[in-house]
């Protein structure tokens, strides 16, 4: 007997700032294609501001859930930024300009808007900020992201590799990024074993996902602040 297990992702409702730490590449690419995906769906503006790598990967998604790209390009329902590039617009010696943030971040933000439709916004430039060993930098933009919601209605799904955040050295930084999200994205858990054909198999099998669900949710609280 095989069984399976896997826990959903929280999704950014409008006005919700969340966070998702990913082990992995796929993972990530899952679930923030998931999110663009439905973006699209609902007709809504998808602001994407990703390295060329993970733009060229949420483009397949979105391509391979039918959405018309070119399309949502012309008509602005697809806006896609260099997370690098749109970075060094406003950071210098690692120091985040605030009005240079506000005329660049929010010129893209307020021009998704005129379209009417809600917005969603995805970016990585906190977590390229954050591999640099720029912790302030990362605390600081995280932190004009939030006053920027505060004059423009959208929602923002941010995301760090877990590998960068773990450790002592980083639990101080770390809080003070999960204290400026309103929720962090829970972790794909996925659990998968063979039984033997018995009745004794379906008690261990339910013992065995309980256990493997206990284990994902304690390391989901310990990236997440008291």
């Amino acid at each position: 007997m095989w069984t399976a297990v896997q826990a959903g992702l929280t999704e950014a409702s409008r006005g919700e700032h969340v966070v998702q730490f990913y082990a992995d590449d796929a993972e990530l690419i899952a679930a923030v294609g998931s999110y663009l995906v439905e973006a699209a769906r609902a007709d809504e503006v998808a602001v994407i501001v990703a390295t060329q790598a993970h733009r060229r990967s949420f483009e397949l998604e979105l391509g391979a859930a039918g959405i018309d790209l070119v399309r949502a390009r012309a008509t602005g329902r697809l806006v896609s930024m260099d997370a690098v590039e749109t970075l060094s617009r406003f950071e210098t010696g690692g120091a985040i300009d605030r009005e240079a943030f506000h005329e660049v971040i929010g010129g893209v933000m307020r021009e998704a808007a005129r379209i009417g439709r809600p917005v969603r916004v995805y970016g990585e430039m906190v977590a390229q900020l954050w591999d640099e060993g720029n912790i302030a930098g990362a605390i600081e933009l995280e932190t004009l992201w939030n006053d920027l919601g505060r004059e423009l209605p959208f929602s923002l799904y941010c995301s760090y590799p877990t590998a960068s955040v773990e450790g002592a050295v980083h639990a101080d930084g770390l809080h003070s990024i999960c204290q400026l999200h309103s929720s962090v994205v829970s972790q794909p858990v996925e659990f998968a074993a063979d039984y033997p054909a018995d009745l004794r198999s379906a008690v261990q099998a339910r013992r065995d996902v309980v256990a493997v669900l206990h284990e994902a949710d304690a390391a989901q609280r310990s990236l997440t602040p008291l």
